[in-house]
């Protein structure tokens, strides 16, 4: 109540000083001041009851999905209630239910829409507990959940008091909060910071048991096959001796003979007259 008096007080100023302002350029001063007074009230009213009925309305935000499934429901049934005897209504009821509970495809994408709706209340709570445990902020907004093959995505817009780097740092928590395996926070969006997508992953489609249709196919490979013996020891006896084959043993290759030549240095010329082969021969002489 005393926000709403607040917003009404704020609002009402406001639009009496555009309006007397607006106006006076086109009548006299004092008639617009009265003028603006008039106009500025029923928008001050208008905010009044926003603001007074904004917490109704916030709840009925948050449980449109229900409320609505529940509308549907009693509109329903009182409209042929109208019509047919009331057993009858009952009987349909429960095959409406029936058509959506037993045929497999139509259950499993039942029950995956009915764990969207779950998911965006888990997350509400987690939200609320974080911001009072911040002392600050504002629930965000949860825009809108579908289901995935894994589980659940959810898109929500922030407000001010959580941030993606703190929701990456509780992805556990908000695990257990949703009833989930694990939960993955990511940013949405190149351009807003705060728009987040929540990937929760209940389930592991990779680790799924897949029937395979070959198995019932007659002729199938590997079908039937039968075992066989294990084999424990070879049995010698049913080789024969003339199939034994001796491999012939390699003969030694002869030993090179080593090499028995000496080494005989080239004597040392010491004499520089002297001028000496390469074979130690004076060739003084021919030069």
């Amino acid at each position: 109540m005393r926000r709403a008096k607040t917003a009404f007080v704020v609002t009402a100023l406001v639009a009496w000083a555009l309006a007397a302002l607006v106006l006076s350029s086109h009548i006299n001063p004092i008639l617009a001041v009265l003028a603006g007074a008039f106009l500025a009230a029923p928008v001050a009213s208008i905010v009044f009851v926003v603001v007074l009925v904004w917490p109704v309305v916030r709840i009925i935000v948050h449980w449109w999905v229900e409320i609505a499934a529940v509308g549907l429901v009693l509109v329903g049934m009182s409209s042929l209630y109208h019509v047919i005897a009331g057993p009858l209504v009952i009987g349909i009821l429960l095959a409406v239910i029936a058509g959506l509970m037993l045929p497999p495809a139509v259950r499993h994408r039942t029950v995956a829409w009915c764990w969207c709706v779950i998911s965006r209340h888990r997350l509400r709570m987690s939200f609320a507990a974080y911001i009072r445990g911040n002392r600050e902020g504002t629930l965000p907004f949860i825009l809108h959940a579908t289901p995935t093959p894994v589980g659940e995505r959810v898109v929500v817009w922030l407000r001010p008091g959580l941030s993606l780097g703190e929701l990456q740092n509780r992805t556990d928590q908000l695990a257990v909060s949703c009833w989930a395996k694990n939960v993955t926070v990511e940013s949405a969006s190149t351009k807003y910071a705060a728009l987040l997508e929540f990937q929760i992953k209940r389930r592991d489609t990779l680790n799924a048991v897949v029937d395979s249709p070959l198995v019932e196919v007659s002729g199938a490979p590997g079908r039937d096959k039968p075992a066989a013996d294990p084999i424990t020891a070879l049995d010698l006896d049913d080789v024969a001796e003339d199939d034994v084959k001796v491999p012939e043993q390699a003969k030694p290759a002869k030993k090179q003979p080593a090499n028995t030549a000496i080494y005989k240095p080239t004597p040392k010329n010491t004499d520089p007259s002297v001028v000496m082969s390469a074979s130690g021969e004076d060739v003084t002489d021919y030069i």
